[in-house]
């Protein structure tokens, strides 16, 4: 077995109300167990490495095949604890200080 390879997933949530990290993970773990089951969500080792309340923005870590799966589920997301959201996807990178850059320069 080699080694895992690791991609760094940039997002952005966009919604009139301020959100906090948990009520974003809460959604974004929701939202993935309902399209891909817990098998399918546990072979992504999916972790929030960061997120920002203020600007909205954080940094998932996922593995380099399910990156696209990750991708595409999160940006299904329609709301947040019942606040209308939406979840952009900015980047994926290889290396989370890459990640950090994108996250800082996008607007």
């Amino acid at each position: 077995m080699g080694r895992v390879r690791r991609r760094y997933v940039v997002f952005n949530v966009v919604s009139d109300s301020m959100l906090n990290e948990k009520e974003v993970v809460r959604e974004i773990w929701g939202e993935l167990l309902a399209l891909f089951g817990e098998v399918g969500v546990s072979y992504m080792e999916l972790h929030v490495i960061e997120y920002d309340g203020q600007r909205g923005r954080g940094i998932l870590r996922c593995t380099h095949k399910t990156v696209m799966d990750v991708c595409a589920g999160v940006t299904l997301i329609s709301e947040i604890e019942g606040k209308p959201a939406a979840v952009n996807v900015l980047g994926v990178s290889g290396s989370l200080r890459k990640a950090r850059e994108i996250m800082m320069r996008k607007r």
